[in-house]
């Protein structure tokens, strides 16, 4: 245990997508009448979230000028889906006159945003 270090693939990738799913189930359950359904997914949000927080704290590989390059291009195509996600629902909202809650809503785009990063991440590092 003395030398363990995370990969970078564990660092990026894979607490990025635990942590987008966390954060969707959230969304979709958080306001749920069944308050074991409200807990159960509030606690894998805490968890994730700690996990996040302990990733990039804890010793891992270095970072060389691939992964950074892959970090940014992974940044840069998550911010573009989250820019026509966001469009989509402003389109929705605006031809159907549906209300969307604000809180429930942002948790599902930080979701969909941690996976499409996490997912990016590794397909740019696997090629």
């Amino acid at each position: 245990m003395k030398n363990f270090r995370l990969t970078l693939k564990q660092k990026y990738g894979y607490t990025a997508i635990f942590s987008g799913i966390s954060f969707i189930l959230l969304a979709l359950v958080g306001k749920s009448s069944n308050i074991y359904l409200s807990v159960s997914s509030s606690l894998l949000n805490l968890i994730a979230s700690v996990g996040f927080l302990l990733a990039l704290l804890l010793k891992s590989e270095i970072d060389d000028e691939r992964a950074l390059d892959n970090l940014h291009r992974a940044g840069y195509r998550a911010f573009l889906m989250i820019i026509c996600l966001i469009s989509i629902l402003e389109c929705i909202v605006l031809l159907c006159h549906v209300t969307l809650d604000v809180d429930t809503m942002f948790r599902l785009i930080l979701g969909i945003s941690f996976s499409f990063f996490g997912y990016y991440f590794l397909y740019f590092e696997r090629k």
